[in-house]
This record gives structure tokens, sequence and C-alpha cells, in this order.
């Protein structure tokens, strides 16, 4: 499933903003909003995580509702917002016959909501032939839009959603899962700004399994910050599942009555591993491991270690470090990685590589916070790697991100609209900057090597004029000596002959 186009309207500083994103129909899904401080970042992935989060609301229960827009998002004078989302999903879900009833539904609530089409072509960015010619499949797409009426004095605040598409793609999702137990729904995930790791709590033995409800990959309500607690307790969960297996193995293998004698008793114990390797924990902690390599190639494994006390540990640069001891941009980055593979594995239960074959979409704002020139430069690209079918809808402020990527999806929030950039055009210019400072640097060498040229002569010249004020110096010196009475000509001597015996003195 890929986000395809949002429209916000009268929400917080946006009147009406369209935006269409061509990542969602590309092979390198990422989209990139870059803006300064106070420009709409935070609101606007915020706003497309509420519209997003009644697809999981709904699959959980057809009457239930997703994240409710607060009147505090509604502009002061406006009387309602409306958040519209339209996504494209596989092709498989649907039959022809109910393919066209969705269509259909489709095409009723895009004629009934005309009005947020805005008139002006600068705000709203249709897809050109190229594009088009670009994708390599079209697939179905859905469209559902919330709106939410201000509370006022003679009535109170309601919310209202359209949803004709969403509650017929629904059950094709459900239907699909029960026929086929590879399929899985999407990831849909939001991290906020103020995203940190204060504390690695791992004692979760009386809490509730958080492997199996598939509703525990969701989110419900958009929160303001999170702590990744999720994530460490599922890792203590598979950390022990995993501890278990390969216990249990052992036992069998050291047990005298059931010692491996013949290449049938060979055979059965890979085959043992072979199904142990394919479990739950043991597919999730190798997912987990790779995918916080390919994100952080410094750390080699992540690990709980009981003994001499309860605590996890990675492998930093070749040596084994507390977690805690990593620095907090460190950790947040790590903690960040090992959500998304969390559910990712909850909802592909029975893929080998869930990292690698799950998909959906996932919002980070302030995606470079706290990070320095080089992994601004190379997150996106790392994080791809790890999620190769995720779509990453992200926030910056620093635009060196896509200095050296042309591939990405970039847009500048500037005065409440979305200005689509042209990177190559953007990259052209900083090469001409670049190539302008390296002529200059040349230049300058070249004005350092002739004038190293010079140094040489002039030496020699100072040298020279300093030999020859020495003679001049001391033939007027013989002079005066000569001038002088005996006695002081004696005196004289004497004491340039102990000055010679004793440089010192």
């Amino acid at each position: 499933m890929r986000l395809i186009a949002v429209q916000l309207q009268h929400i917080n500083q946006f009147d009406h903003l369209a935006v269409r994103l061509q990542s969602g129909q590309s092979k390198l899904p990422i989209s990139l909003f870059l803006a300064n401080q106070n420009a709409g970042k935070s609101n606007l992935l915020k706003q497309i995580f509420h519209g997003l989060s009644w697809l999981p609301a709904r699959y959980k229960d057809l009457r239930s509702a997703g994240a409710i827009m607060p009147d505090s998002d509604i502009q002061n004078d406006a009387l309602q917002a409306q958040i519209q989302i339209t996504i494209e999903y596989p092709a498989e879900l649907l039959s022809k016959a109910d393919d066209s009833q969705v269509q259909q539904d489709n095409s009723q609530d895009k004629q009934s909501e005309q009005p947020l089409e805005k008139p002006s072509e600068t705000s709203i960015e249709k897809p050109t032939e190229q594009s088009s010619a670009k994708a390599p499949s079209i697939r179905p797409q859905c469209h559902w839009t919330i709106k939410k009426i201000r509370s006022t004095p003679s009535s109170i605040a309601l919310s209202r959603a359209d949803t004709n598409g969403l509650d017929a793609l629904i059950p094709q999702y459900q239907k699909l899962m029960e026929n086929d137990p590879y399929f899985t729904l999407p990831c849909l995930a939001y991290y906020p700004s103020e995203r940190f790791v204060h504390e690695v709590n791992l004692n979760i033995k009386n809490t509730q399994s958080t492997l199996t409800p598939i509703h525990q990959a969701y989110d419900q309500v958009s929160l303001s910050f999170t702590t990744f607690n999720k994530f460490f307790e599922w890792l203590r969960e598979v950390h022990d599942l995993e501890n278990a297996q390969s216990a249990q193995l052992l036992r069998q293998y050291l047990d005298p009555q059931t010692r491996l004698a013949d290449q049938a008793q060979f055979d059965e114990l890979f085959s043992q591993l072979e199904h142990a390797y394919r479990l739950t924990p043991q597919r999730c902690l190798n997912s987990l491991r790779s995918a916080i390599h390919t994100v952080m190639p410094e750390i080699d494994d992540i690990f709980i270690e009981y003994q001499p006390k309860l605590r996890l540990m990675v492998k930093y640069q070749g040596e084994f470090t507390p977690f805690l001891q990593l620095s907090q941009t460190e950790k947040t980055c790590c903690a960040l990685v090992g959500d998304i593979v969390r559910r990712l594995c909850i909802l592909n239960p029975n893929s080998l590589f869930p990292c690698l074959e799950g998909d959906g979409i996932v919002l980070i704002d302030d995606v470079d916070a706290h990070l320095d020139l080089t992994h601004r430069q190379q997150i996106l690209q790392r994080l791809h790697r790890a999620f190769p079918r995720i779509q990453f809808i992200a926030t910056a402020t620093h635009s060196d991100m896509v200095e050296f990527q042309s591939d990405v999806e970039c847009f500048e929030l500037k005065y409440a609209q979305a200005h689509r950039l042209d990177l190559s055009a953007h990259q052209q210019r900083l090469a001409q900057v670049y190539q302008s400072l390296q002529a200059q640097n040349l230049e300058a060498d070249n004005e350092n090597n002739a004038l190293a040229e010079k140094l040489p002569n002039e030496n020699e010249a100072e040298v020279e004029e300093s030999q020859s004020i020495e003679q001049l110096d001391f033939a007027q010196l013989m002079a005066l000596i000569q001038n002088l009475e005996p006695s002081l000509q004696q005196q004289l001597l004497q004491s340039l002959q102990d000055q010679s015996i004793n440089p010192d003195t």
C-alpha cells in the first residue's frame, strides 16, 4: 500500500493544501518535506496519520473510528476542517466485480469532494504522462475523507467520515488474509519529532504478549512523543523465546539416549534447526540485527545480557557496549529501526524476511534531528535498503540531506503550500559552486607556488646585503681601533680574547 495524495482544508496554517506524491508509484518510495521552523512540517505529518489511522481502525471493527481531529487544529475563522487521503492498494485484493463496485464508490466520492479541488494550478500537482509511463503498473486506488465540525455555543463538535471506498476495501483484506497466509496488512507508523530513549525496561513478565495480536502493530491515536517502550517489551519476549528454543535443542543433543548415530538423525537435527529458524523469535531477531546493521553499520549485534545483571547490549565498533552508553542520537535511531521491525514482524507472522517483504507507510518527523552531515546524507538511503517496500514520508530542516540524491521526491513547505523541488537543477547549481571554489583554490595554489619560487632569490639578496653590512661594520671597527691609544688598544684586544675563550660571559 502506498500513499498517493493528501488534501488538507482549514487545518492549522493550511487553508488549502493538496499534494500528490509520485513516490507512491516509484521504485524508490521516499518523500521528503523541507522547511524552516514553524512552517507546518509536524502538522502535515500528524494530519496524514490522522487520516491513515482509519484503515486499521476499520479493520479491527467497521464501526470503529480512527484518530479524531481536535478542535485546536481547526483554523480560527473556519467552522470545519477536512482531510482527504488517497492510497494505492494491491490489485489482487479485489475481484473484477468487487473492483468495479469500489471504483464506482470512489468515483461518487470524488464527485462529492470536488469543492476540495482548488482552481489554482500551482496548488494541485497532476501526474504527467512521463511519470505515468515510468510507473511499473497501474494499481487500483481508494480514498476517504474525514471532516470535523467545530463546536459552537449552540452545537457540540461533530466528526464525520466519508469512507465508502474504505469500508468496501476492508472486507477484501480480511477475506484475502484468510485464504492466503502470506498476505498481510500494511505497516502504518508515525514517529513525532519528540522521540527519545529514557530507559530500557526489560522486566515485562506480567504483561500481555506483544507477538500475536495484530492491533499491537498500530497506534490508534497520534502521540506527541514516544519512548519506544513497546519495542523493548517485544525484544525481551522474542529474546526469551529464542533462548528457550536453543536450550531445548541443546538438551536433546546432549541426551545420551538420543545422541546422533547415523545420517537420518543428522537430517532430523537439521530439520529441527530449520524449523526453529522459521519460528517467530528467531526470524524476528535475525531481521532486527540485519536492519539495525544496515541503517547503523557501526552496530553489528544487539542482545540481552542476563548475568551479572539484566541489561541490553550491543556490539558497537567491534566492542560489546551497554545500550544505554550509546549517544542519545544512536539510541533513538536504533530504537526507531527496531520499532519498525517489530511492527513488520507482527504483521508478517509467516514471512521469513518480514523487513524485505512487508510494505506500508512510515511517517518520520524531523528525520535529520541531531544527525551529523554524513548520517543526514545517508539516512534515507539506508532506511530504504533495510525496508525496501516501505514508503517513507519524512520532514527535515537541512537541505544537504538531498545534496547527492536526485531520485528522492522533495518538497519545500513555504507559505502553507508544498512546492516540488527540482533536485537535478539544485545539484547542478551546487556543482557550479563547487567548480568555482575549486578554480579559486587552484588559482590560490598557483599564486603560492609562484611566490615560493621568488622567495629563494629574495633570500639570497638579503644574505648578500647582510654580508656587505657585516664587512662594512668590521672595516669601520678596525679604523676606530687604530685611532685609539696603545693602552686602550691593548685592553680591547684582551677583552676580545677573553670573549672568544668564554663566550657565555
